[in-house]
């Protein structure tokens, strides 16, 4: 019987062996827990930062004359005109919490056609809007940004 000779020992892990494998444990995590944020975030948007909404649009269609006024918390204005008006509003420094915007039209005349007044964001996407086909009618609304 021959004997077999044990074999020796492994030689420890050398330094730079050590920090290579540290900096490929390192990297595996980093990539994990970016896909469990990115995971977290498209699961709940929420989660993003909101951008504050810095203009609103306020707009009146209507074919006859008509007249009103809009506003938000820094005051009134009169307008008037005949066919569609669109204004844009930009948020006042003293809305910084919640911009409430107010807006109304009247018609005048005594048609039964329809005054739509609208607020909107400045990408066309209505947030509220009124009507009235009334004989000298009037439409208001108003809407609160709260971002």
């Amino acid at each position: 019987m021959s004997e077999e000779t044990p074999k020796p020992p492994e030689p420890p892990l050398q330094a730079p062996e050590k920090k290579r494998i540290g900096l490929y444990i390192g990297v595996v995590l980093i990539v994990v827990i970016v896909i469990v944020v990115i995971a977290a975030i498209a699961s709940n948007p929420s989660l993003l930062p909101k951008s504050k909404t810095t203009q609103i649009q306020v707009k009146v269609e209507y074919s006859g004359e008509w007249q009103g006024a809009y506003g938000d918390q820094t005051g009134i204005t009169s307008w008037s005109g005949q066919g569609a008006r669109t204004i844009t509003l930009s948020r006042p420094s003293q809305a910084e919490g919640i911009w409430i915007i107010s807006a109304n039209a009247q018609k005048m005349d005594g048609s039964g056609n329809t005054l739509r007044i609208m607020i909107m964001k400045t990408d066309g996407t209505i947030l509220k809007e009124g009507s009235t086909t009334a004989a000298y009618g009037i439409a208001q609304i108003a809407y609160s940004v709260e971002d």
